[in-house]
């Protein structure tokens, strides 16, 4: 049991520090979004993704230490092994308590961010679709000279 106890909790430290870089990716994302910085957003955006996708598969792995573990012992939970005889399992219930709550603090920012985050790919998609329109009244107003001066000279 101890054996499988401390693979757990290595890996629900491993877990717990991917949830914190989440944290501070999703932080760093809301200050991106304030200074108006597509550019740092969308490679927040991308790393944050790779924390995801990291966290995920120790969390996978996680699941299937304490599945086993639960399975040879015959019991439901991690709740129900002696902590005094297994100090690991407090340890690990402790770690979990942390990464749902850092996980609770990034999803209500992601939420306030998100909200922003449209506001500003909408301002960018507003500013594209205005340069689209310029771009178009300029070929239309300002045509093509060359055009223009050989009508010109033809009509001389």
């Amino acid at each position: 049991m101890d054996r499988l106890l401390n693979e757990i909790m290595k890996l629900a430290a491993k877990a717990l520090e991917g949830a914190e870089e989440i944290l501070k990716i999703t932080e760093e994302m809301k200050k991106h979004i304030k200074n108006k910085d597509v550019d740092a957003l969308s490679r927040a955006i991308r790393m944050r993704q790779e924390k995801i996708d990291e966290a995920d598969s120790v969390n996978k792995e996680v699941k299937e230490k304490t599945d086993e573990l639960l399975k040879q012992h015959s019991i439901e939970s991690l709740e129900e092994i002696d902590r005094k005889n297994h100090p690991q399992a407090e340890e690990i219930l402790d770690i979990r308590r942390k990464i749902k709550l850092a996980y609770n603090k990034a999803l209500q920012m992601d939420k306030a961010n998100y909200g922003k985050a449209e506001n500003l790919l909408n301002e960018y998609k507003d500013a594209i679709k205005d340069l689209h329109a310029n771009k178009k009244a300029m070929r239309v107003y300002g045509g093509n000279k060359e055009r223009q001066s050989i009508l010109i000279d033809e009509t001389k």
